[in-house]
């Protein structure tokens, strides 16, 4: 519960504040916001890295890492509440940063966050045909 609410207060500071700074003329909350991009950007990169490795290892690894690498594509790939929340947030950062002006960083942005979907896909995919290859046991 605690992880939730985390999750909706950043996503909604960074709506909010691409949305207010946009809308409301204040370009201080504009580069705040644009500066949260590009950190989100960066640890998109790394997270979606990470689970693609995993999952490409997931075959080939032996059974103590194997358990691992299970437990870790599982936190990472389980559906959360508030996925929704996420692609309102992300598409409000979008429209914003195109409003303001800031257009390599929407296009940056907007390529990241489709990309790392694809990857959470990709990953989620790899550990359910992982689990019924070996009879739903890890």
């Amino acid at each position: 519960m605690k992880d939730t609410i985390i999750a909706v207060l950043l996503n909604l500071s960074f709506a909010g504040c691409m949305a207010y700074g946009v809308f409301g003329g204040y370009e201080q909350l504009v580069n705040i916001g644009i500066a949260m991009a590009w950190i989100i950007s960066v640890l998109a990169i790394l997270v979606s890295t990470l689970m693609v490795s995993a999952a490409n290892r997931l075959q080939k690894t032996e059974d103590e890492k194997r358990d691992v690498l299970v437990k870790y594509l599982e936190n990472g790939t389980k559906k959360s509440s508030t996925k929704w929340l996420g692609k309102v947030t992300g598409l409000v950062a979008i429209v914003c940063m195109a409003l303001s002006g800031w257009i390599f960083t929407c296009i940056i942005y907007a390529i990241v966050w489709l990309t790392a979907y694809m990857c959470f896909a990709y990953a989620k995919k790899e550990l359910e045909d992982f689990k019924v290859l070996n009879g739903g046991k890890v």
